[in-house]
């Protein structure tokens, strides 16, 4: 009789504690064990101005924190354009910063300086980040390392190539040398790269 009354009491304890590791598991389902002792880096903070030309350099502030329970090792802060507001590795990068090491609990901030790039279109995009951009460090949670900011206004701008004078000799003989003295001018935004001046002649003022 007592062996049954040991045998059924040490069942029930089994039970019991099985029980508790149940409820303790349903409470936190998604945060293992292990995760207690693994940084955890997001982005807190990103803005810049509401609208730049492209190839114009702006600055944009942003804030990384590891919210988790152990420092992070060195990782980076990547900038993007995006055409949404769900930040990925998909969009625009327009900049990047290292930071080399980011203790528990602390936060990092930084005005970067980057170029919108000339290759996109007009538009509205989000300025956006995202922490541990390469995955270098093993983090509590891989899902909260992006973050996208306000919105900026993209106008795509061009060079702008106009001859602002053109002069030579009143008269001249067929087969013969004359100077002509011309002067061309980029008065658009951004630079030209190379291109052709070609001199005419013409029987009217309308030079094709």
């Amino acid at each position: 009789m007592n062996n049954l009354l040991r045998t059924r009491l040490l069942h029930k304890k089994r039970f019991m504690v099985t029980l508790l590791c149940l409820i303790a598991l349903a409470i936190s389902p998604a945060t293992p064990l292990w995760a207690a002792d693994l940084p955890d880096l997001t982005m807190t903070a990103i803005s810049g101005p509401t609208s730049a030309n492209t190839e114009q350099q702006i600055t944009v502030t942003n804030t990384v924190k590891n919210q988790g329970l152990a420092a992070a090792a060195g990782f980076t802060v990547r900038l993007y354009l995006s055409s949404d507001a769900v930040i990925t590795s998909a969009d625009i990068a327009v900049g990047e910063r290292y930071i080399a090491s980011l203790a528990a609990g602390v936060a990092n901030a930084a005005d970067l300086t980057v170029t919108v790039p000339a290759s996109i279109a007009s538009g509205t995009y989000y300025i956006g980040a995202i922490a541990d951009a390469n995955n270098d460090v093993t983090e509590s949670n891989e899902t909260n390392n992006a973050l996208a900011g306000n919105q900026i206004t993209v106008t795509k701008v061009y060079p702008d190539l106009v001859v602002t004078a053109v002069s030579g000799p009143t008269s001249a003989n067929t087969e013969q040398q004359i100077t002509i003295t011309n002067r061309v001018k980029n008065q658009g935004l951004v630079a030209a790269a190379g291109f052709t001046v070609r001199l005419y002649l013409s029987s009217d003022a309308v030079i094709t």
